[in-house]
């Protein structure tokens, strides 16, 4: 998937974990009993996709700057795009983190997938694969310190 994946597949499985997180704001304030006005569902759904797509280039840039340090004397070159390819799968579980109660715990799926990524994308071993893989452990490690109400942080519902 990595070498034969087409980028654009991996750009809308950015833009979709985007999607789920907006979702499920929206889901949150039906079932705390508000109705949302329009436009603040409209800017949930477009800053999801925003915030995702800026995630997914800021982490996958961290981890290939990792890769070039760790990997730069057994490979001649790494290939950026096929890291892209499959790491843009990886962060769908991270769409469903504001999910109440269990939220912090779905993302742990989605820091695996980035090692497989990982190790697929810079085709080298697990535990090269985990060195690389620390940006996203270290976002999974704040957003599991981040209590499972985002609607706090995006201006409540008033």
């Amino acid at each position: 998937m990595a070498k034969k994946g087409n980028l654009v597949w991996s750009f809308g499985a950015v833009v979709f974990t985007g999607f789920i997180f907006a979702t499920t704001l929206l889901l949150q304030a039906y079932s705390g009993g508000v109705t949302p006005d329009l436009t603040r569902v409209r800017t949930w759904y477009f800053g999801g996709a925003i915030a995702s797509i800026v995630a997914w280039a800021v982490l996958s840039f961290l981890s290939y700057f990792i890769a070039l340090l760790l990997l730069h004397a057994s490979k001649p070159s790494l290939d950026m795009t096929a890291f892209l390819r499959v790491s843009g799968y990886a962060l769908i579980p991270f769409g469903f983190w504001n999910v109440p109660w269990i939220g912090w715990l779905i993302p742990i799926a989605s820091v695996y997938l980035w090692i497989l990524a990982s190790r697929h994308g810079f085709e080298t071993d697990f535990e090269r694969a985990l060195i690389i893989s620390l940006p996203i452990i270290v976002t999974y490690l704040f957003v599991a310190m981040i209590p499972s109400t985002p609607l706090i942080f995006f201006g409540g519902l008033d």
